[in-house]
């Protein structure tokens, strides 16, 4: 599978406060999306974020190498694809999509672990129709 790059960044309000997102509009028209109904946020709590909750650049030049590590571990992997991000209320939440994800959880542990000043969180779901991507990311109601 080759993966894509093609960025769109914008901003968006979300619950009420501004988030800015960046999604990889290269996966609009993926037609493998049944290997991957998996959806991973990795959620980083900034420490020094605007008072708006946005990023500040302070914190620009951790936040993109974790972004970079984070795309790096999807590349190397063939079962996982790094989708975007969003950015919002101090958080910044990095979204991948994973054949499975059990066996994803220590690896994305191992690198977090290059970031320890940095408290972060995993969550799964399963996410079959990419609602994530879609609906969140792309901000699009209506989608096949």
């Amino acid at each position: 599978m080759k993966k894509s790059n093609n960025f769109d960044c914008y901003v968006k309000t979300v619950h009420n406060k501004p988030a800015s997102c960046a999604v990889n509009k290269a996966y609009i028209e993926f037609n493998e999306k049944q290997d991957f109904p998996f959806v991973g946020c990795i959620r980083v709590f900034m420490k020094m974020p605007e008072e708006n909750g946005l990023s500040s650049n302070d914190e620009y030049e951790t936040l993109t190498s974790i972004e970079k590590e984070l795309v790096s571990y999807t590349e190397f992997s063939q079962d996982a694809i790094y989708v975007g991000r969003s950015t919002s209320d101090g958080m910044r939440d990095f979204y991948i999509y994973l054949d499975d994800y059990e066996r994803h959880i220590e690896p994305i542990e191992k690198v977090m672990s290059q970031f320890s000043e940095y408290e972060f969180e995993l969550g799964f779901r399963p996410d079959e129709t990419w609602d994530v991507y879609y609906r969140f990311l792309l901000h699009q109601q209506d989608h096949n």
